[in-house]
């Protein structure tokens, strides 16, 4: 669901002018998250979980630690 949602509104934001968004699908959302927080992708699509998550540095996001998710996950922000 989340994937179509993404999709949707690119296409939305396309047939209005107002954007163009270009969807990279195949992502595993944890890892389009944190591709949002480095910069990487602009937007993402992802459960409420995931930026909670990486600002502990916990779940699958163990690996970028405490401190470094708690920074990253500033870069977030929820539509």
């Amino acid at each position: 669901m989340p994937g179509n949602t993404i999709l949707g509104l690119a296409e939305a934001a396309a047939g209005a002018s107002v954007a163009d968004i270009q969807v990279s699908p195949g992502q595993t959302l944890t890892n389009a998250v944190l591709n949002v927080s480095q910069g990487s992708n602009d937007v993402a699509a992802a459960p409420f979980a995931l930026p909670f998550l990486l600002s502990r540095g916990a779940g699958s996001y163990s690996a970028t630690g405490a401190e470094e998710g708690a920074k990253l996950a500033d870069n977030l922000r929820v539509l």
